[in-house]
């Protein structure tokens, strides 16, 4: 048997361990703390979600961290009326200026059509908010241009919060929300950056393939697992410590091209208010999803970076997404690569 002056002296060891981890917190990264911690933790997610369904998704709002502006500017006043929910809503993150782009989008793979003809019902939101970032002296005419490019085409969803980068959380939860809410007999959500390619045969084949048991928690696209956190101010994806206090991440799927169920569009829309606002759109969620036990599935066919002058006929056939597609020049040259990205018609 141990004597007590080693019992003491091993605790004295341990103390001191932990001293040193404590005082060294900002410098020393743990992979497992981010993963086995459900932060913030002054809430049961779960029971917190129940609740509101029994409250008919009235919020409480004592449990919110933070409200978004959800008020609307525009929005599509006839979408999923009379129980006509399509099966896939497609949500492009754009802004005021993007104009142009949304154009390509909508002549190509944001063409309901399109969709049509890989038997899929869909419909396409692009989501925006405030212009005057863009439009600091003619604030009035931009919102009016943006007023007839809705009149013309009734797509496009705006906010009312300022449409910048540090706002795009505001922006997933606000539509998310709006979604949800709208047309929750919808069975799928797709949120797509309005740089990204989008193959429709791609989507199409992967909505199809999530299985029964796979469905209430299906969330998807290119993942990172324990990303570390971005402390410099100057960077965009910068997070405060004192928002978000561990130094890495869980499990994510990087936020410019995401597919999720409905199921799990609802427990975003939901708890993304539960967590502190946080900046980056994809660490937001990912919080959001731990808390729910959720793990993001990894789709291999969602590429980061514009591979596609490399594709052979099979892989522009079935990939799901790809970034850096940010000019019409580039969409439209492209999507002429994908003849089969209509089904039989392109």
């Amino acid at each position: 048997m141990d004597s007590p002056r080693s019992y003491v002296s091993a605790m004295f060891c341990v103390a001191i361990l932990l001293l040193i981890l404590l005082y060294s917190r900002k410098h020393f990264v743990c992979p497992s703390l981010p993963i086995i911690i459900r932060y913030p933790g002054h809430v049961n997610f779960h029971q917190a979600y129940q609740v509101y369904r029994e409250n008919k998704s009235r919020f409480d709002t004592n449990m919110q961290m933070w409200q978004s502006d959800s008020t609307l500017l525009l929005d599509e006043v006839s979408l999923c009326e009379a129980n006509s929910s399509p099966e896939l809503i497609i949500l492009v993150k754009t802004t005021y200026e993007k104009r142009a782009l949304r154009e390509q989008i909508r002549r190509s793979w944001g063409s309901p059509r399109c969709f049509a003809g890989n038997n899929m019902t869909v419909h396409v939101l692009f989501v925006l908010g405030k212009v005057q970032r863009w439009c600091p002296v003619l604030t009035s005419k931009c919102q009016e241009l943006l007023s007839e490019e809705h009149a013309k085409h009734r797509d496009l969803l705006q906010f009312g919060f300022l449409d910048t980068y540090r706002n795009t959380t505001h922006k997933h939860a606000a539509a998310l929300n709006y979604i949800t809410k709208r047309c929750p007999g919808t069975h799928f959500v797709a949120l797509f950056d309005d740089d990204f390619l989008v193959n429709p045969v791609g989507v199409v084949r992967t909505l199809r393939g999530v299985s029964v048991l796979h469905y209430p928690i299906f969330f998807g696209g290119y993942t990172h697992d324990s990303e570390p956190i971005i402390r410099n101010p100057s960077n965009k994806w910068f997070i405060p410590h004192d928002v978000y206090p561990f130094e890495l991440v869980p499990r994510i799927a990087a936020g410019g091209s995401v597919l999720m169920s409905m199921p799990v569009a609802k427990l975003l829309a939901f708890g993304l208010h539960l967590i502190p606002y946080i900046p980056v759109d994809d660490t937001a969620m990912a919080l959001v999803l731990l808390n729910f036990g959720i793990s993001p599935t990894d789709l291999p066919e969602v590429y980061p970076t514009n591979e596609i002058n490399g594709f052979d006929a099979e892989k522009l056939k079935h990939f799901i997404s790809m970034h850096g597609f940010s000019t019409v020049q580039s969409q439209k040259h492209a999507w002429k690569k994908l003849v089969h990205a209509c089904g039989d018609k392109n």
